[in-house]
């Protein structure tokens, strides 16, 4: 019996799951929402890195094979139909999760913000327990971005907050 498009994209996100990247292991962890779908199939056709259901942002990560001219073609439709059908696709490389994982979290929660503002949907804050957030922090002091509160941005992945002396 041949095995449906489906059965075969939700068997090889599990797979794939199950074998994550260094890289989408790392950001997987950081990611504090447990709604962030890791490996997740999108529109019977591919298998997001990460996908988050009440904002419909996935999130890419690219190892060095995306820069292949065929992959980067490929990329590129991908995230194009994606947005057709309206999610909203964000790109990193591996190398931007290992060296400027703030700058990536950041990234991600003004595209969150965007989303909101953009559709009127609810932004809710998630609170973690503080064993959870020392994992995450490897046991390091850990700033934690406050959504609703941000300013801007800046490129090294550091935050203004509205309130803040300058």
């Amino acid at each position: 019996m041949d095995e449906s498009r489906t059965e075969f994209l939700h068997r090889r996100a599990a797979e794939m799951r199950a074998a994550k990247t260094p890289a989408e292991h790392k950001l997987f962890m950081a990611l504090r929402d447990p709604l962030w779908k890791c490996q997740h199939p999108m529109m019977n056709a591919y298998i997001a890195d990460f996908y988050h259901p009440r904002f419909d942002i996935v999130v890419e990560l690219d190892g060095g094979y995306h820069t292949a001219e065929q992959q980067v073609v490929k990329d590129r439709n991908r995230d194009a139909a994606m947005q057709s059908q309206g999610f909203h696709v964000v790109r990193f490389t591996n190398q931007d999760v290992y060296k400027r994982l703030n700058w990536v979290l950041a990234t991600i929660t003004q595209k969150v913000i965007q989303v909101c503002a953009a559709t009127g949907r609810v932004l809710e804050v998630v609170k973690v327990p503080k064993k959870r957030k020392r994992e995450l922090s490897g046991g390091k002091r850990s700033y934690h971005v406050i959504p609703e509160r941000v300013k801007s941005f800046r490129e090294d992945g550091s935050v203004d907050y509205y309130g803040t002396a300058d």
